[in-house]
């Protein structure tokens, strides 16, 4: 009986597995499966578009899409002035006056525009620098030179000659430029002793400094001092101060000139005085001893009046008797 059950309990069984195979394999049809396919495709792009949406949504809550459009925008104005200064670098005009304007707007803002003169004529012999301040010594003058093309060569080369090719014609380009700015030290047209030539590239300033600071010395017994941007400020600094002690020096001997005056008229008064001290104590002396004299003479007075009046009355007595 027992194995009766157990049969039938695995007849059952076995049934039942056909029974779930067949309604899988019907279920599972080519049609079914291309059904089950399409609509999986369709529940994924759904979710894909709500998935956007919701990014979109967070994005503009976040502000984050204002952000990356600011940034593409920053990016697209960067690539402009990038090109604007790779075109203001290869054209030697637009360098050149890239060099002064910038001169210019270092020294405004360090030392204001009441102490600078741009591009104003000095004299008739002299061209007009960029730059040039008054000085008790003369007018000192500025003048920007950028040179840029056989600089950069020399670091682009890949052979030595090729790089001391270049760097001869750096060191003509950089001497030809000390020489036009010698031109601006005339002092018997009344300019300083001494000219800046100042390099507006921090780069091509270290370069001359380092690998060739005997360009500077020559430069130097030319008078002509080699600044760049960070070096102009410290030099001029002290040249102004110069100049402002000077001006307190002739405040100062003004100052002296106008007490020695008053010295001098304080002397002279005091010379005076002493005459007038002089006159008062004759004048006080002589007072006292007329003054003594007037007593003296009051009281003869007085006892001849005295006399007088007594021999008068003894005199009446005399005739009454």
């Amino acid at each position: 009986m027992t194995d009766t059950v157990s049969l039938l309990a695995l007849v059952i069984s076995v049934i039942s597995i056909l029974i779930i195979l067949y309604i899988l394999v019907t279920r599972l049809s080519s049609g079914n499966l291309r059904r089950i396919y399409d609509q999986s495709i369709r529940d994924a792009l759904s979710n894909n578009q709500v998935m956007r949406d919701q990014l979109k949504a967070s994005l503009a809550e976040l502000r984050i899409d204002a952000d990356i459009s600011a940034i593409r925008q920053s990016t697209t104005t960067l690539s402009e002035q990038q090109r604007s200064l790779t075109e203001i670098f290869t054209n030697k005009s637009s360098r050149g006056y890239f060099g002064e304007q910038q001169l210019e707007d270092i020294l405004k803002d360090s030392f204001g525009s009441d102490w600078i003169h741009v591009r104003e004529k000095i004299s008739s012999d002299i061209e007009i620098p960029d730059i040039h301040f008054d000085t008790p010594q003369g007018k000192l003058c500025v003048d920007s030179k950028f040179p840029l093309e056989n600089y950069q060569r020399i670091f682009k080369a890949k052979q030595d000659e090729e790089k001391s090719r270049a760097d001869n014609d750096f060191k003509r380009d950089f001497n030809k430029h000390v020489k036009k700015v010698a031109g601006y030290v005339k002092p018997e047209s009344g300019t300083a002793r001494i000219a800046l030539m100042y390099l507006p590239a921090e780069s091509i300033y270290a370069y001359v400094a380092e690998e060739h600071p005997e360009w500077m010395d020559e430069a130097a017994k030319a008078n002509v001092l080699i600044v760049s941007p960070s070096s102009i400020i410290p030099q001029l600094a002290v040249i102004r101060s110069y100049v402002e002690a000077e001006k307190i020096v002739k405040h100062t001997d003004a100052i002296k000139r106008k007490i020695e005056g008053y010295q001098r008229d304080f002397h002279n008064i005091a010379e005076d005085w002493k005459i007038l001290r002089g006159h008062i104590d004759n004048a006080r002396t002589k007072s006292n001893i007329l003054n003594d004299k007037v007593d003296s003479f009051g009281q003869a007075l007085d006892t001849l009046l005295t006399g007088l009046s007594t021999a008068e009355g003894e005199s009446h007595s005399n005739e009454e008797n």
